[in-house]
């Protein structure tokens, strides 16, 4: 729970939910409106429904609605999809560092979580990651690759464009 929090806690996904929720607002009030058109519905429903779809309509982005999207959200889906990944530890170059950011966790979000080919990785030190992927032997926990500095450079290149105004580093 708490990698996919660092994922999700951001400024960049708090502004995609923001966006989603203007997006697929007009579809869910028509949605709604069905719903209360509906032949089985009874009429203290329908005239409690209609009220919150007029005051929606007037103001789409309530408190309510705000504090929903603020907070990180993990479902159970996604948590089980990273505990059910193979986790690798890996140490940066000697001569290397790994950075963080204001998103300080990421996946491919083009292919989605649950992807085979997509790895979720995230810096813990600055000379440790954790990458958690589909295509290892389960149980392998620590790897120093061959080549350790095109691996350290891949996760610094992957966290800095998860970033959105933020990246820390322990060098200047």
């Amino acid at each position: 729970t708490y990698m996919m929090t660092m994922n999700t806690r951001g400024p960049r996904h708090r502004r995609k939910n923001q966006d989603r929720t203007k997006r697929l607002f007009p579809e869910t009030i028509a949605e709604a409106r069905e719903a209360v058109n509906a032949p089985d519905a009874s009429q203290a429903f329908k005239d409690r429904a209609m009220q919150d779809i007029l005051a929606f309509e007037k103001n789409p982005t309530t408190p309510e609605i705000e504090a929903l999207i603020k907070p990180p959200f993990n479902s159970q889906l996604t948590v089980s999809t990273l505990v059910e990944m193979s986790w690798i530890i890996i140490s940066s170059e000697d001569s290397m560092y790994f950075i963080t950011s204001d998103t300080p966790a990421t996946y491919f979000e083009g292919l989605g979580l649950g992807n085979p080919e997509t790895e979720f990785t995230m810096s813990i030190s600055k000379e440790f990651a954790i990458v958690c992927h589909r295509y290892h032997s389960l149980g392998e926990t620590y790897f120093r690759p061959k080549d350790n500095k095109r691996i350290t450079k891949e996760i610094n290149r992957r966290l800095i464009a998860a970033a959105d105004r933020f990246i820390f580093s322990p060098k200047t």
